[in-house]
Order: structure tokens, then C-alpha cells, then sequence
């Protein structure tokens, strides 16, 4: 069994990427490995005005989306080095989600990618696709899918 040393955890800010992080913590902890947290900014498909922004410029749609999911994930990683021993870095990366999480794991010879899942399922699922059932059917390391519970009520002890 090889030994895990590098996990990829890529992060939507959902309740489903902060139990997958979560995992990840649990499970780096007694490997000694470290976590890279990566969110990936799908680029708007309308670009629309330009932002003002407090500095009293302005910003494209695409710059002001980009620069708000890099302070939310730096926010991310800041509240949780504070609470973790575990080794944390932030990656932020532009692109379809499924595609960079793939290339970023193959690249830099992740040896595990731990992430949340939506558990969509119907049309929901045919017209969004599943951006973790991509990144498992393509990924160049094992993947760990973690889904919240959908029954009210049921927590994380009940879960094992």
C-alpha cells in the first residue's frame, strides 16, 4: 500500500468540500502527509461590466470573481491552520474544475485527492454533470469521494 504524503482537497466552499476537508484532515494527521486546498475558478460564461471596488478602481466580472474566491480561500486555510497541525498550502487555478483538479494532481504527483460531492441525481445530474465522477474516471491517483448526509439528523459519529 503506498504511503500517502501529498493530498489534493479541492474546495467549492460547500458543506460537501468542508466535510471531504475534514476527511482529509482525519486522514493526513497519522501519515504525516500534507494537504494542498485548491479551488478552481470557472470562468463567468457572461462577462459583463466592469466592478467598482473599494480601492476605487474597477475590476472585469472575471478579475472580481477571481479575486473574491482567492480572499475566501485564503480565509479557508487560515481558519483551519489554526485549529490543525497538518501542513496546509491554498492553490488557486482558473479553469474547468474537473480538468485542473486532474492536471494539478498529475502534475505535482499528488498521491490522494479527497473531495465533497453534490449527490445530484436525474436531469439535475445529466444537465450539470458531476464534477467528482470527472476527476474519478480521469484522475492519475485514487480518489476519496465524501457525501454529506441528505436525512436531517444524522451526523458525522453516525457515519463511522
Amino acid at each position: 500500500m503506498p504511503i500517502v504524503k501529498r493530498v489534493l482537497v479541492p474546495v467549492d466552499f460547500s458543506g460537501g468540500a468542508e466535510a471531504a476537508f475534514q476527511y482529509a484532515l482525519r486522514l493526513a494527521q497519522p501519515f504525516g502527509a500534507a494537504i494542498d486546498v485548491l479551488h478552481v475558478v470557472e470562468p463567468p460564461r457572461y462577462v459583463g461590466p466592469l466592478v467598482p471596488v473599494t480601492s476605487g478602481g474597477v475590476l472585469t466580472l472575471p478579475d472580481f470573481a477571481r479575486s473574491m474566491a482567492a480572499r475566501e480561500l485564503e480565509d479557508f486555510v487560515a481558519a483551519h491552520r489554526a485549529t490543525t497541525s497538518v501542513p496546509l498550502q491554498s492553490r488557486l487555478a482558473d479553469g474547468d474544475a474537473a480538468s485542473v483538479i486532474v492536471e494539478v494532481a498529475a502534475a505535482d504527483r499528488y498521491d490522494l485527492i479527497v473531495m465533497g460531492t453534490h449527490g445530484r441525481t436525474g436531469v439535475s445530474h445529466f444537465l450539470v454533470g458531476s464534477i467528482a465522477e470527472k476527476v474519478v474516471r480521469r484522475a492519475p491517483c485514487p480518489v476519496l469521494t465524501v457525501r454529506l448526509p441528505e436525512r436531517p439528523g444524522v451526523d458525522d459519529a453516525a457515519l463511522g
